[in-house]
């Protein structure tokens, strides 16, 4: 049969035939144009990209959903019948800590009605039976016991917290902002367990600054000193291998194949995607910068209100963080939650590392991680990315003696310990006033 016999509706199916053919090439040419335009090489296999929607690098892995398991650096001070047990930055998966974590949880779990105590008070109750607990920061309740699993936001901030047996047998939970501010709670703990607890650990001669009279004076009156210091090692300090640019732009939702990436004359990396802006110094900063509008849910701060709360605002930062630094990035190292402030719609969160419960302090005062928050998106943060090895040297402080005649030109601190991080390199571990 000859073409122009063809029946109709063949013809149809042919005419119809060509036009998808041709609205298919046309279209693979549109979408090769847009591969280009964003920075792609216009092959097939990288169109593929435009179909799928974007992965946020934080939904791709697993990461926290609450504060619980958050570290912290801790000491603490356990008051028996027979003395004082003093723990110097007790390291988290000693047993002692354990079994004074989970009282402490308890006791926040079960915190009644507060009242308001003068510091006398507290200082009697720390010559009770009971453990002290300091976390050498001021931090909001309401994160503290998030930490634990616990839901309580008593709106106040605390340093230090005490368990202590008082009269009756029954256990009250004290906070104390570091200052002259101390809050007291009736607690369900009971005193056999607390009593059970302070058994397990040996008194050392530790004591308060406040119990070694006038010539201490220069301290906080609580500051823990012990006798006998902790076992401290020689730490080395790198910058994460995996932290290249490519790697950063993924884990941050850049366009990892952006034409609009540029080096300074000073090595840093810039990469613009309008409003936001990323920087990658040679010494491992990474400054990143961003509009009002999230750019994904990496920087988004859920929030049950208008303005999220300081737990929902460390989470967010908690995420971000989990995103930025794997464990194999940290090494031996660990980030812990040190800081949240808050004017109008803006929270300012901070993380720092410690090493083996240890912190480690920038030399210049800074946070390892320092994230703005404006309204619900993380509008701007600064990270300071670091690999910590710990090795096996050890390092022996001075004794408390030499330690104290060297803090005495301090005022109102607490001597505590720490690394303190210059740059890459070897950090020893150093008595601090802080």
């Amino acid at each position: 049969m000859k073409p122009d016999k063809l029946p109709r509706k063949h013809l149809r199916l042919i005419q119809n035939v060509t036009i998808t053919a041709l609205a298919l090439s046309a279209f693979l040419l549109l979408l090769q144009v847009a591969s280009y335009e964003m920075g792609l090489d216009g092959s097939i296999s990288s169109l593929s990209t435009l179909f799928s929607a974007p992965v946020s690098a934080a939904g791709a892995s697993d990461h926290s959903t609450d504060l619980t398991g958050l570290p912290s650096p801790m000491s603490l001070m356990v008051t028996g019948d027979y003395g004082r047990s003093g723990h110097l930055l007790i390291r988290a998966e000693d047993t002692g800590a354990q079994t004074a974590a989970a009282l402490l949880r308890e006791a926040l779990g079960s915190a009644g009605a507060s009242v308001t105590v003068d510091e006398s008070a507290f200082r009697q109750a720390l010559d009770q039976p009971g453990i002290y607990f300091d976390y050498h920061r001021l931090l909001p309740v309401s994160v503290l016991s998030e930490q634990y699993g616990i839901s309580f936001d008593p709106q106040f901030q605390a340093r230090c917290l005490l368990l202590s047996v008082g009269e009756g047998d029954v256990v009250q939970l004290y906070f104390w902002d570091g200052e002259s501010t101390v809050q007291r709670y009736e607690t369900a703990v009971s005193a056999s367990d607390v009593s059970d607890a302070i058994a397990s650990f040996e008194t050392n001669g530790a004591y308060f600054a406040y119990e070694g009279g006038e010539e201490l004076s220069h301290l906080s009156p609580y500051a823990i000193l012990c006798p006998a210091a902790r076992d401290t090692y020689l730490v080395t300090s790198s910058i994460p291998s995996a932290l290249d640019m490519d790697s950063l732009l993924e884990r941050l939702d850049f366009n990892p194949h952006t034409h609009s990436r540029y080096p300074e004359a000073d090595g840093t990396e810039v990469v613009v995607e309008t409003p936001r802006t990323l920087r990658v110094q040679p010494d491992g900063t990474v400054i990143y910068t961003g509009g009002a509008e999230a750019a994904s849910d990496l920087y988004h701060v859920n929030a049950a209100n208008t303005l999220p709360t300081e737990v929902e605002a460390v989470l967010a930062v908690r995420q971000l963080l989990e995103v930025l630094l794997s464990g194999e990035d940290l090494g031996d190292g660990q980030i812990y939650f040190s800081g949240v402030s808050a004017s109008g719609d803006q929270m300012q969160v901070t993380f720092d590392y410690m090493v083996d419960g240890v912190p480690v302090y920038f030399s210049d005062g800074s946070s390892a991680m320092e994230v703005q928050i404006t309204g619900t998106t993380i509008t701007a943060f600064r990270l300071q990315s670091r690999q910590y090895t710990l090795s096996e040297t050890a390092y022996s402080l001075l004794p408390l003696p030499q330690a104290l005649a060297a803090a005495s030109v301090y005022e109102g601190g607490c001597l505590t310990i720490g690394y303190v991080d210059q740059g890459t390199g070897s950090l020893s571990p150093w008595w601090l006033v802080r």
